[in-house]
This record gives structure tokens, sequence and C-alpha cells, in this order.
């Protein structure tokens, strides 16, 4: 990877995490397989162009990069797929000061800010915000100890369980069932990012 690839990486890691996690949630699989990768990565290299306001070697490199993240992702989750299961575990929510407990132990945004900072401002919930996806980010990854599976399914999770949590305080028995939400990440013909 030549130096101002590695640049551009390091300046944009997160835009391209993201862009690679919506990808991967639209292409479809075929008994495990990806069927015709190059179907998928038709409009790529405008998609990259426009987004990140490059062109020329850097463009090339970038696209092959994108590309290889894609293709890769897809590959981990099929291969890891029979490793997921169902996690049980009990949140409890404040909605006055907007704090949540997991399994008893308070659910602080700045680690999953670190994958991805959709809500400065925190957690949220009962609605499809950025606040929401702030907190389904953390409660995968919490769960889950694994940022590639957390961003792949917190969308769906979000979509599914924390948009759908009362607007009020909230005290409840949960599961994720991981490999439910990958199916979605999978079979999803578009991805709600926030």
């Amino acid at each position: 990877m030549n130096a101002k690839l590695q640049q551009f990486i390091k300046r944009r890691k997160s835009d391209i995490d993201l862009l690679v996690s919506d990808y991967v949630s639209v292409m479809n699989w075929d008994d495990g397989m990806l069927s015709h990768p190059s179907d998928y990565f038709v409009d790529t290299r405008n998609a990259l162009k426009s987004q990140f306001n490059i062109d020329g070697e850097l463009l090339n490199d970038v696209q092959n990069y994108f590309e290889k993240k894609v293709i890769d992702s897809l590959f981990y989750l099929n291969e890891n797929k029979q490793k997921f299961s169902t996690i049980s575990f009990h949140l409890r929510g404040n909605i006055n000061t907007r704090t949540v407990f997991l399994n008893g132990k308070q659910l602080l945004p700045s680690e999953s800010q670190k994958i991805y900072n959709h809500s400065p401002d925190g957690f949220n919930w009962g609605y499809g915000g950025s606040g929401p996806s702030q907190l389904s980010l953390a409660i995968c990854f919490e769960l889950t100890k694994d940022k590639e599976l957390s961003s792949k399914i917190y969308q769906s999770f979000k979509w599914d369980f924390v948009s759908k949590l009362p607007r009020k305080n909230f005290d409840l028995q949960c599961f994720l069932d991981i490999n439910k939400y990958l199916d979605k990440s999978n079979d999803s013909s578009q991805s709600f990012l926030l």
C-alpha cells in the first residue's frame, strides 16, 4: 500500500468503513457464495469519486482497497455465521438523563463512537435517529466485543428494537439474535445509515 493511500485511509477510515457496511448490506448471497461481485461494483468508481472528491491514481487505489474490504467483510460474515447465536441481556434506560444500563453496568457512548460517531450527544431511543443508532451500535459492540460484526448488524437491530423502545424509562430482559441480523444485513436492499 503506497503512502498516499495510507494517509487517505487514515484520514477517512470511518467514512470508508461506513460505506463498506452500506455495500455489504445490499449484496445478495447465494448458498454462501457471492454471485457476480462485479455487478455490485459497477458504480463504485463514481460513488467514491463523488463522496471523497478524488481522482486519478488515488481513486484507482481507493477503489481497489474498498472493493477488497467489501469482499473480505462478506466472506468474514459467511465463514463465521455459525459461530454466532442469540445473546440474552438486561437493558434499563432513563429518558430524562438518557443513560442506559446493560446487564447492570452503565453503557457509555464513547466506545461505540470510536467505531462510528452518529451522535456526539449520546444515546436516545424510540425513533430512528442518530441517538438510537449510537445506542444500537453500543449495545451490539458491548455484547459481541467485535467491531466488524457490530458494524454489520447494528442498523437492523436499531430498526427492529431500539427504535421501538418506549420514549420513556424502560427496564427489559432482551435478546440479540445475531444470525437474524446478519441475515437481514445480507438480504437488505437498502441501508439505513444516519
